[in-house]
């Protein structure tokens, strides 16, 4: 990487790798192709986005298969706009080629004329087992975190730009609290219980709660079982 940061200001100079993780941690890989967007967090430093890229590529030559991939393009359609049997060759190629991506744990998107927006991406292959945002390196998850999507890639085939930049004013802030166990969005008043899966940040007996009196620390009944509050931790 260069030692000086600067910005990208032309995006059409760069074919770029990016990972993004969505609400629920699961992890897509996008390839910009010289006009899809990227978020401004990473437009604004170069060294972040090499970085990114660099690691991006790495990950996809060390990476374990951790299951199933499926190209989530109309092959059919692919094969009959090709003229001949070379190139029917390479369109099974690149199907096969995201396809093992996928099997990576990795939903993988690329900007087509089909997109919804200008700078969007179409989802090309999705994974049957996922890897998630914690699986990555530190320094990754950070910058992969900092501009998390709020949508699902399970049920979103189109992405852009408004899914991973900050929320504009008057709208839902993205979430910032994750759940350890399914990586399910927590908001900031839930965020230490998650009604996706039942995780509990303070363990506690829900058959009790609101029948054993009040958390000497905090008050509540609501979450308390008479010994500990998953409210706010207290413990007797």
């Amino acid at each position: 990487m260069s030692d000086e940061d600067s910005e990208i200001n032309d995006l059409t100079e760069w074919k770029l790798l990016w990972l993004a993780a969505d609400s629920k941690g699961h992890l897509a890989i996008l390839q910009t192709m010289g006009i899809g967007a990227i978020p401004e967090f990473l437009r604004r430093s170069r060294q972040r986005t090499e970085l990114i890229d660099e690691f991006t590529h790495e990950f996809l030559k060390q990476a374990e298969v951790v299951g199933t991939g499926h190209c989530a393009l109309d092959v059919s359609r692919l094969r009959r706009s090709e003229e001949d049997d070379k190139q029917e060759r390479q369109v099974d190629a690149r199907i096969e080629g995201l396809k093992r991506t996928a099997s990576l744990g990795l939903y993988i998107y690329s900007p087509f004329a089909t997109a919804r927006t200008i700078g969007g991406y179409v989802e090309e292959a999705y994974p049957s087992m996922v890897r998630v945002l914690s699986s990555l390196p530190t320094e990754i998850q950070n910058i992969v975190g900092s501009y998390r999507l709020r949508i699902n890639f399970d049920r979103t085939p189109d992405l852009d730009r408004s899914m991973w930049e900050p929320a504009s004013s008057g709208s839902q802030p993205p979430l910032e609290h994750f759940c350890p166990d399914c990586q399910a969005g927590l908001s900031v008043a839930r965020q230490s219980e998650c009604d996706r899966c039942g995780w509990l940040r303070f363990p506690s007996v829900r058959s009790a709660w609101g029948k054993s009196g009040s958390s000497p620390l905090c008050g509540f009944s609501y979450r308390f079982d008479g010994t500990t509050c998953s409210h706010c931790g207290c413990r007797l």
